[in-house]
C-alpha cells in the first residue's frame, strides 16, 4: 500500500510511504479493490474491514473519526488530530474541521498548497493551527492521526480531502495498525 504512484523519476526529489504487510484484514480489503476495479459490467462497491475506499467509506470514515474527535472534546478529554495533505478545499470537510475546533479539538493542518479553511478565527476556528510546506514538489504522502482517545488511528493515504478524491474516484486510505 502506498501514499503515492511510486513513480522512477519523481522518487529522485520527493518520497511517498509504503506499507508492506501480510496482515490478512488488510491484504484481504486490497483483494477487494482490484476487484472492484477490474470489473466491467454491473457492480456491487464491497464494504471493507480496515481500508477507507473512495467513492464509497473514505468521506464517511473520515467523518466517523472527525466526529469522534468532537465527541472526546465534549467530554471533557482530549480531542486532537493532525492532518497534512496536498490540498484542502472540500467545503464539508472544512466545515466539519470548523465544528471541531468549535467544541474544543486541536487540529492541525499542514498544507502543501490549497487550503481554503481559515485557521485562528475566533469563534470559528481558533483551535485550528495551519502550516503550510513550501516547495518545488508535491508532498505525496498524506498523512491522518487521529489522537481517537488516546487509541490512535493513524492513516496514510493517496487523497487530499478535494470533493474529487472524497466522491468521485478510487482512492484508499490505509491504517497503520501495528507500531
Amino acid at each position: 500500500l502506498g501514499t503515492g504512484n511510486l513513480n522512477e523519476k519523481t522518487a529522485r526529489v520527493y518520497a511517498d510511504h509504503g506499507l508492506l504487510t501480510a496482515n490478512a484484514r488488510l491484504t484481504d480489503d486490497v483483494r477487494k479493490v482490484f476487484g472492484f476495479l477490474m470489473q466491467e459490467d454491473g457492480y456491487e462497491a464491497p464494504t471493507y474491514a480496515t481500508l477507507l475506499v473512495a467513492p464509497t467509506s473514505l468521506r464517511p470514515g473520515f467523518e466517523a473519526l472527525v466526529d469522534h474527535e468532537v465527541a472526546e472534546a465534549r467530554a471533557g478529554r482530549r480531542g486532537h488530530m493532525v492532518l497534512k495533505m496536498n490540498a484542502l478545499e472540500d467545503a464539508a470537510m472544512v466545515e466539519r474541521l470548523y465544528d471541531a475546533s468549535q467544541a474544543g479539538v486541536e487540529v492541525e493542518l499542514i498544507c502543501r498548497g490549497l487550503t481554503v479553511a481559515c485557521a485562528g478565527v475566533p469563534g470559528v476556528s481558533e483551535h485550528i493551527q495551519a502550516r503550510r510546506i513550501v516547495g518545488r514538489y508535491l508532498e505525496p504522502a498524506r498523512v491522518y492521526d487521529f489522537h481517537h482517545g488516546g487509541d490512535r488511528q493513524l492513516y496514510l493515504a493517496s487523497a487530499d480531502w478535494m470533493h474529487r478524491n472524497l466522491s468521485r474516484r478510487v482512492e484508499v486510505a490505509f491504517p497503520i495498525l501495528d507500531p
